[in-house]
């Protein structure tokens, strides 16, 4: 089966019955503002060792838009590195094996 391989600008923009979505380990890149007004929208599951290559400018809501949101992933990714730099909450995802 083919997995998704990018997550294009705006492609869930505004989509605010959203609650979670989990990231397959096959997306290597999340355009800009990928996740923007998913005002409703509390976890964002990154599945993968690293996590994307590249996550865009403003591709995931900020905290004063998207007020419970976490961003789950392994330590060390390129998601972990994402919710550092824009103040956004972090959770460890235990190794898949």
């Amino acid at each position: 089966s083919r997995g998704l391989g990018d997550v294009y600008k705006r492609q869930f923009r505004d989509c605010t019955a959203m609650t979670q979505i989990a990231v397959p380990k096959s997306v290597t890149a999340i355009g800009a503002g990928a996740f923007q007004g998913d005002t409703k929208l509390q976890m964002i599951y990154f599945r993968g060792e690293k996590g994307p290559e590249s996550i865009g400018e403003n591709a995931i809501p900020g905290a004063e838009e998207a007020e419970e949101l976490v961003i789950a992933a392994q330590k060390g990714s390129s998601a972990e590195a994402y919710a550092e730099e824009n103040g956004l909450p972090f959770e460890e995802n235990e190794p898949e094996e």
